[in-house]
């Protein structure tokens, strides 16, 4: 993902777990891994609905 982020390949991540970004026992670096794709100008979007409705960063 960062090496897709990096090159423009893609703007947008869908993913329906966020222990796909970090595993829940690293969750802090949660946060740094979406704003690295913030900064590398890539969105990411959950696909599960209970965080469907998250803003990008993960917060409601």
């Amino acid at each position: 993902m960062r090496e897709l982020a990096e090159t423009g390949s893609i703007d947008t991540v869908i993913t329906r777990w966020p222990s796909s970004i970090a595993p829940d026992q690293a969750s802090e670096l949660r946060h740094h891994e979406i704003a690295w794709l913030h900064d590398h100008g890539t969105r990411l979007h959950y696909a599960w609905e209970a965080l469907a409705t998250t803003d990008n960063d993960g917060t409601s």
